[in-house]
């Protein structure tokens, strides 16, 4: 473990360990977390935009590593990969883990600490309502009351506006990722925005409390754990698209008979 960080540290990426990189958004989440079952429980959400390529997914998977490295009170670097572990346990595609996810807490009483729903413009994207119309009505009453189940959500998006509208409605904080030089040095920044509404909620001013600097790159093996588990989800996807076309097809066959005669 020890030569891996140490081969990263001396790159030019200028990738920082866990421990010595200190974004503004992970305190922020430890600290709204309940100490104790008699607190009560806090909220803060993010919708993570910029385009393809950019390190949305990256931002939010070493944002959650190092949520869980402050919560655990970790000091040395050999304990990054138990970080990342949490981190990507944490990390959910489609609409059915999250339903699995917020069960799970509704039963233990008390908030998990985060959850990075990645890819949302995919897995929980405007195309829900017309795959699946049960799902989307069931996010439709689940979405308001996710306060009481987690305290930190993530959502990677390359837009906004792909997202399905109960996200749309629910969160109204965006994070954009940004280059900080050149696309090839793979240095970001990840600017987060604040909306403060005037009396009348409907005009409001934006703000920028901070920016994170960090590195795209992710160093090895907590990149292909990463991959691994998106590859898993995007061909699981897939599989349902195509379900879905090959359904399309029967029935616009079906039609075409029943024209016919």
């Amino acid at each position: 473990m020890n030569n891996i960080f140490e081969e990263w540290l001396s790159d030019r990426t200028l990738y920082k360990t866990l421990r010595d990189w200190n974004p503004g958004l992970a305190p922020l989440i430890v600290e709204r977390h309940p100490k104790t079952p008699d607190d009560n429980a806090a909220f803060i959400s993010r919708i993570i935009c910029g385009k393809p390529g950019y390190g949305k997914s990256m931002y939010a998977y070493k944002i959650g590593a190092k949520v869980f490295w402050i919560f655990d009170g970790c000091d040395r670097v050999e304990q990054e990969e138990e970080c990342y572990k949490q981190s990507l346990d944490a990390i959910i595609y489609r609409p059915e883990e999250l339903f699995n996810k917020v069960k799970i807490q509704r039963k233990k009483a008390e908030p998990a600490l985060l959850w990075v729903i990645d890819d949302g413009s995919v897995h929980v994207g405007r195309a829900l309502f017309d795959q699946d119309r049960k799902c989307y009505r069931r996010l439709q009453s689940t979405v308001p009351t996710l306060r009481e189940d987690v305290t930190g959500l993530l959502i990677t998006t390359p837009k906004a506006n792909l997202l399905a509208k109960p996200f749309r409605e629910f969160i109204d904080e965006k994070c954009e990722i940004k280059l900080a030089s050149s696309f090839k040095e793979n240095r970001r920044f990840a600017n987060h925005y604040f909306r403060r509404y005037f009396p009348d909620d409907h005009n409001f001013r934006m703000q920028l409390p901070f920016r994170d600097r960090f590195s795209s790159l992710c160093p090895q093996p907590f990149y292909s754990w990463y991959l691994t588990k998106k590859r898993k989800a995007l061909n699981e996807y897939q599989e349902l698209c195509d379900r879905l076309i090959a359904l399309s097809d029967d029935t616009t066959e079906d039609d075409d008979e029943d024209a016919g005669t």
